[in-house]
């Protein structure tokens, strides 16, 4: 059996629940929301309708309506930016963010879209976002997590700061890895824009993800076709949340997604962010003072993430990750993480860096056996 540390990127294992809720709506109902009057349509409207108020409830939205239920998180920002921003437009981001940011903010300015990038550094991320923007800055986009370093920006403090400065700013959020292991106000925190994942925290099947847009901003949809709804107009319809959820949903991966929030909500996030803040520091303990071993981003004892990742001197990430995968059967990820800018900052671009996470699943014997392995890996090649 393979031990699993790669819950960054994909939480594994689910609760039973997930796979059952998946299989059964599978078996007994194979219709499309909102597609039809029949019962089977109705139950499964009705079934999207609940995860959206499962999912406004977690994230402390009134109205459940302005969240799009989309394939994944890539899918949301992709909606946010495209969807929000004009030619001339300014936008300010972050060297935390994910190509799923990086990229189609490339493709905007390409388009005429003014682009400020900001180096953040533990305690000077309002001070360092404060300089970039002004008077004409739309948007502002947040990684609230980072994939690669685990550091984690304080949202509420720094979105509600920041409008203060500035109150005709717009703020989106990539809440990817911290959906789960974070309670999330967004309606206090004052976030415009809000694109979450099922498939990590939330205990979902891939597949699934979404958007939150707050009242009064309207995007334009990025895709466009059938809703089930205003089928006469050229146009998506105006409402949300389906303007934005052309086509036919993954009611399947949300029946198991729904199943997911709700053993989340059963356990507690706390429960769950204690667990997990404990292992990944056992993981940083049991590293620390192995020859040519270096960890990227807060240092032992910093709250972050239930994610590490480190370097081992004069080897590339992948070679370490094989020989953990191919000698020891633990998974773990090498590379750049879809996050170059960060392995820019930290000078390991060249080599990428090896990262584990943990789960809530994840038990100190897996721990304990990566650690051992390290030391073995780190003996021999060093």
């Amino acid at each position: 059996m393979t031990i699993y540390l790669d819950n960054a990127a994909s939480s594994w294992p689910k609760p039973p629940e997930v796979y059952d809720a998946v299989k059964n709506w599978m078996q007994k109902n194979g219709a499309n929301p909102g597609r039809g009057s029949h019962a089977m349509g109705r139950e499964a409207h009705q079934l999207l309708y609940t995860v959206r108020s499962e999912l406004a409830h977690l994230f402390h939205v009134e109205d459940p309506s302005r969240i799009a239920l989309l394939q994944n998180i890539t899918e949301a920002l992709n909606v946010a930016l495209f969807g929000f921003l004009e030619p001339n437009d300014h936008v300010v981001s972050n060297d935390l963010e994910h190509n799923s940011i990086r990229r189609p903010l490339e493709r905007l300015k390409s388009q005429g879209v003014n682009v400020n990038r900001v180096q953040l550094q533990n305690g000077n991320e309002l001070e360092s976002l404060a300089e970039r923007c002004n008077e004409r800055t739309k948007l502002l986009v947040l990684t609230h997590g980072s994939n690669v370093t685990g550091e984690i920006i304080p949202l509420q403090r720094v979105v509600k700061q920041i409008k203060h400065i500035y109150p005709n700013l717009h703020v989106l959020v990539d809440a990817a890895q911290t959906v789960g292991y974070e309670e999330i106000d967004v309606t206090q925190s004052g976030v415009d824009l809000f694109a979450f994942t099922g498939h990590k925290g939330l205990f979902g099947p891939q597949g699934t993800g979404g958007l939150y847009v707050a009242p009064g901003i309207r995007l334009e949809p990025l895709l466009l076709g059938g809703t089930g709804r205003n089928s006469e107009s050229v146009d998506a319809p105006l409402n949300m949340p389906e303007r934005l959820e052309s086509g036919t949903r993954n009611t399947p991966g949300f029946a198991g997604l729904l199943e997911g929030i709700r053993y989340l909500r059963g356990v507690g996030i706390s429960t769950v962010q204690q667990h997990d803040f404990a292992l990944i520091q056992r993981v940083f303990e049991g590293l620390c003072g192995l020859k040519g071993v270096t960890v990227l981003g807060p240092p032992l004892g910093s709250y972050r993430l239930p994610l590490l990742s480190f370097t081992v001197k004069g080897y590339q990430s992948n070679e370490v990750v094989v020989i953990l995968d191919q000698h020891y059967r633990i998974a773990v990820r090498g590379g750049l993480h879809c996050a170059p800018d960060v392995h820019q900052q930290y000078g390991t671009k060249d080599t990428g860096a090896i990262r584990v996470s943990v789960s809530w699943f994840t038990t100190v014997e897996e721990v304990d056996l990566f650690i051992a392995a390290m030391k073995d890996i780190v003996e021999a090649i060093v």
